[in-house]
């Protein structure tokens, strides 16, 4: 990998973790306590989308 290629990997990563501290808007607008943050969201309907 060339540096270009580090920063843009270790970027990708800092941007991936921030999809944790940030609540799903939809929750957020709709006033539910302790929404499901944009990572849970995606862990947990990725998968479900395989299974037919």
């Amino acid at each position: 990998m060339t540096d270009q290629h580090d920063t843009a990997a270790v970027d990708f990563l800092y941007d991936v973790r921030l999809l944790k501290r940030h609540p799903r808007t939809v929750w957020v607008i709709a006033g539910v306590a302790n929404p499901e943050s944009i990572a849970d969201h995606s862990h947990n309907s990725g998968p479900s989308g395989h299974v037919h």
